[in-house]
């Protein structure tokens, strides 16, 4: 057993934080929304979850919205890659990237506000949300 926990290591470049309550979001595929549940979050990507399947298609447009008293992000338009995709008995799971070349400065730094808040929470005891 311990030869197999040694080959577990990080997937991904930056840690993605469990999502709190104050988001929304809906994938935007040939201007059809597909509403999704929020997983997990970094200024770089999201973890999303779907009860239908997404149209096979690699970059699409996230909406975004989060609301909390620090951070009012409404509706924003975000070009995204999916980066990942897997299909369960119950909905799919995919994971996005968000491609922010040509994103606002102000998108971007409240994209790092939403992160830094996540972390903040989940590292004072607050993992999944149940305080606030």
């Amino acid at each position: 057993m311990k030869q197999f926990m040694n080959g577990f290591g990080e997937k991904r470049q930056l840690p993605r934080w469990l999502c709190d309550r104050n988001f929304s979001v809906s994938v935007i595929i040939d201007d059809h929304h597909y509403p999704m549940s929020v997983v997990n979050f970094n200024h770089l990507g999201i973890g999303l979850f779907c009860g239908e399947r997404l149209p096979e298609v690699v970059h699409c447009t996230l909406a975004l919205s989060y609301h909390s008293d620090w951070i009012q992000l409404r509706d924003e338009r975000i070009p995204v890659t999916i980066v990942y995709a897997n299909e369960t008995e119950v909905g799919s799971d995919y994971g996005l990237k968000f491609e922010l070349e040509n994103s606002s400065t102000e998108l971007q730094e409240a994209l790092l506000e939403i992160e830094n808040l996540l972390a903040t929470k989940q590292c004072h005891g607050d993992r999944y949300g149940l305080f606030g």
